[in-house]
């Protein structure tokens, strides 16, 4: 048969080429990079599958017991198939899994049984899972629980630490260790010892801590110590621990966002202790703790901004730390103590705060207390005092709005432990003027990730395709009802605090598979575009005939 319209002979072999191409393709690329082998069917233990494969190949590995100690030390998957009832349990000598290759998931899983090793808390020691020198791995959906640390990263950067439940370890749940860029993202780490659920300790920096669960352990819930940097926590949950529910120690530069932190009734919900300095505490709630938030030792400039901090013994508490900015917080019902207590400290600012239900309102105390601004706080309602100044300097409290038109009732000692406003000062204190009615707060303040405002529903991280870019930025404009005076919020301070987090998973085989796709989307235009063309030209053969037969 001879064809009449070659273009469709053209167009066809040419359709037929492109997906016998891209068929090969795919089918080459994923034979060579990605075969599977199956574990006890292909190999009795997991070990031996691992030597026998090759880089970026899945090993699946049956539900049941395993008593192995693992090197994983090439690109490769590794997946179990039920994390519930797929159990690793090691020797008790060493890391139960020791993962020295980039690029490697562990995924599905039961760990536990390693060694009881544990050099120091800077250099961490045996562990369920541990990454040495690592970058691109994801470590996801598994159990670790029963080992010396749970899972520590050493000196590793750019990996995924997703969804794991770590609990009733010896030492820390999950350590990082000079290890950088990594995303810590929905793990359960609860019941641990040592550190606590979370620990960053030394030099690890740019990490993203998002959405963990870290409840009951030893110590802290999550611990950022020496030179830990430049890390986000954003939205995590610390419950009764037995310390501190986040705590700094020698940090600077971090983000604490949007924490709940409840009953750590022995430390504060969250404390930065001994030179941790430019930090941002910003939107936590911290309820029915020892104390709400503390700096102590040293940590200076830094912002306490927009939390909740009712029913602890203390709502914020200051000492010896200066340059410190406290705006737009609630802080209730702190019975035991008092709202906001500064102890040695200077050049504080406390503006737009609601202070109020407390057993006391403000009270400064202290020689070296100096330059202390207290202006448009709501402070009411308060047991005692509103405002006790216990320190030699004078404190400047003018424009605070103390519960009654007529101002502050000034007092040698406390008329009655009751809560009838107005409040009762005491002290070297400029109060004059005063608010004659509440003071409000109009400004919106922003903690945006990639321009979206920061809520949990709006985080999604994923491993894969291409770099994932974390921006957090903060802006603050503050607006009064009486501008009786100008106050400067943005300073150079702040805008140091302004930074980005970028962090890799590099996963090759699905950066491959996306190159795959886009070819097939391409192949798949082309053809498209073919068929319309040759529509075209069979539209135009048929008008060119009809009008040839209308002419004749």
């Amino acid at each position: 048969m001879r064809w009449k319209n070659p273009q469709i002979l053209i167009f066809i072999l040419l359709s037929v080429l492109i997906f016998s191409t891209i068929i090969g393709s795919v089918k080459s690329h994923f034979m060579a990079r990605s075969s599977v082998i199956r574990v006890p069917d292909d190999y009795p233990t997991i070990q031996e599958a691992i030597d026998a494969a090759n880089p970026g190949d899945i090993i699946l590995v049956s539900s049941g017991v395993y008593h192995e100690t693992l090197d994983i030390d090439k690109p490769l998957s590794l997946i179990g198939e039920d994390g519930e009832n797929t159990f690793i349990i090691g020797s008790g000598v060493g890391s139960v899994v020791h993962i020295s290759s980039d690029n490697v998931t562990l995924r599905g899983f039961t760990v536990k049984g390693s060694g009881r090793h544990y050099i120091s808390p800077f250099e961490g020691g045996d562990a369920g899972v541990t990454l040495d020198n690592c970058k691109g791995c994801v470590i996801s959906n598994l159990i670790v629980t029963g080992n010396s640390i749970g899972i520590f990263l050493n000196i590793s950067n750019s990996n995924l630490i997703e969804g794991n439940t770590v609990y009733s370890n010896d030492k820390d749940g999950i350590h990082l260790r000079m290890s950088n860029r990594n995303i810590v993202i929905r793990n359960n780490a609860s019941l641990n010892g040592g550190h606590g659920g979370i620990y960053l300790n030394p030099h690890s920096s740019y990490n993203l801590l998002l959405d963990n669960i870290c409840s009951r352990n030893a110590d802290h819930g999550i611990k950022l110590q020496e030179s830990s940097n430049h890390n986000v926590l954003a939205h995590n949950t610390c419950i009764d621990n037995e310390n501190a529910g986040i705590f700094l120690r020698r940090s600077n530069y971090n983000v604490l966002y949007n924490n709940t932190c409840i009953g750590n009734r022995h430390n504060p919900a969250i404390m930065l202790h001994i030179s941790n300095e430019n930090n941002i505490i910003i939107g936590n709630l911290c309820k029915d703790n020892d104390e709400g938030i503390s700096l102590q030792h040293s940590s200076n400039n830094n912002w306490i901004i927009n939390n909740t901090l009712m029913s602890n013994r203390r709502g914020i508490f200051l000492w010896s730390s200066n340059n410190i900015i406290i705006i737009n917080n609630v802080i209730s019902a702190n019975k035991e103590g008092t709202g906001i207590e500064l102890n040695d400290t200077s050049h504080i600012k406390i503006y737009y705060n609601d202070v109020l239900a407390n057993w006391r309102g403000i009270m400064i105390e202290g020689n070296s207390s100096t330059d202390i601004d207290i202006h448009y706080n709501n402070i009411i309602k308060n047991v005692e005092w509103g405002l006790l100044n216990e320190a030699p300097r004078t404190v400047d409290a003018a424009l605070n709005w103390w519960g009654d038109p007529s101002g502050p009732e000034i007092r040698q000692f406390v008329e009655e432990t009751d809560q009838q406003d107005p409040e009762e000062i005491r002290g070297n204190i400029v109060y004059d003027p005063w608010l004659t009615e509440p003071s409000e707060w109009y400004d919106v303040l922003k903690l945006s990730m990639n321009k979206t405002v920061m809520q949990p529903s709006l985080v999604t991280i994923k491993p894969g395709g291409k770099a994932q870019t974390v921006t957090i930025t903060i802006t603050k404009t503050v607006k009064g009802t009486t501008p009786v005076k100008t106050v400067t919020i943005i300073s150079r301070e702040m805008q140091t605090m302004i930074s980005t987090i970028t962090t890799t998973i590099l996963r090759s085989a699905k950066i491959e598979r996306a190159k795959v796709d886009m070819i097939i989307i391409v192949a798949m235009v082309v053809i498209l575009l073919g068929a319309v063309a040759i529509a075209a030209s069979f539209r135009r053969r048929m008008r060119s005939k009809r009008d040839y037969i209308c002419k004749h």
